[in-house]
């Protein structure tokens, strides 16, 4: 990737087709979807796993999350206070409990839990569920992570060096 190479979060412009964000763009040619670019940079910096097996693990742990991430909208998004309340209630009560559940026992099933998602090292499954955790869960206050190594796993990827001077040294934004 070239250094001028950049993601393009803050404004949208007539030439990208789906007149959305985010959006990368390398050595001039653009590409548009967020899970397309995430891959794409997990991949160019080492993040996509060491084996075919590693990447169907990571492709199915992100997909799950991307099933975690739709469910939060539907709450989220829901108008209609009381549909809204069942839907918050299936949420915390059955969704998060069934996702974060199934990622405990893939965590605990790779080394005992004492290490991360897939393989022997730090990746974008592991970055997606921080993600999740940090940023997504703080639109619904009443979320909360209780799995023990999943909660150990989230201080792990949060005391990395590089995570943490980005979260702290990140714009304050709405995502």
């Amino acid at each position: 990737m070239q250094p001028h190479s950049q993601l393009l979060c803050q404004r949208l412009y007539p030439g990208y087709v789906l007149g959305q964000v985010p959006v990368l763009e390398v050595d001039g040619k653009v590409v548009q979807q967020s899970k397309s670019i995430f891959r794409f940079l997990g991949r160019e910096f080492g993040f996509d796993g060491e084996s075919s097996w590693e990447r169907l693990q990571i492709d199915s742990i992100i997909e799950t999350l991307n099933d975690l991430e739709n469910e939060g909208r539907k709450v989220s998004r829901e108008k209609n206070a009381e549909k809204k309340e069942k839907l918050l209630q299936n949420y915390l009560q059955v969704v998060l409990r069934r996702i974060f559940g199934f990622l405990e026992s893939i965590l605990v099933g790779n080394e005992g839990g004492d290490g991360f998602l897939v393989g022997k090292k730090m990746s974008i499954a592991d970055i997606m569920f921080f993600t999740h955790v940090h940023d997504y869960l703080g639109f619904i206050p009443e979320a909360n992570l209780t799995e023990p190594k999943l909660l150990l796993l989230y201080e792990r990827i949060k005391s990395n060096p590089q995570i943490a001077g980005w979260l702290k040294n990140r714009p304050v934004t709405k995502f």
